[in-house]
């Protein structure tokens, strides 16, 4: 799950790559499976997504955006880690 976490902050599609091989390995249903799943749908690609729009809104002081974007992938990734314990 960790080399899937790092990918996301980066690339979606390349994460989306690791899904479909863990899906291959252990099964769309299994826990690992449920947990990428969740993880995928409730994370964004933070650098990716911080680039393109202070680019185009041409916004030069980001202060705390990259702080704040982390801390909701780590909670993303502790609820992905609770929600398929519970199925």
């Amino acid at each position: 799950m960790v080399p899937v976490i790092l990918v996301r902050l980066v690339s979606s599609s390349a994460a989306v790559g690791l899904l479909l091989d863990i899906f291959k390995q252990f099964g769309p249903d299994s826990y690992l499976g449920v947990m990428v799943s969740i993880l995928e749908s409730c994370t964004e690609t933070v650098f990716y997504t911080m680039s393109v729009y202070f680019m185009t809104a041409r916004v030069t002081k980001t202060r705390w955006t990259l702080a704040g974007a982390l801390t909701a992938t780590a909670a993303g990734v502790t609820a992905s880690i609770w929600l398929a314990a519970m199925v």
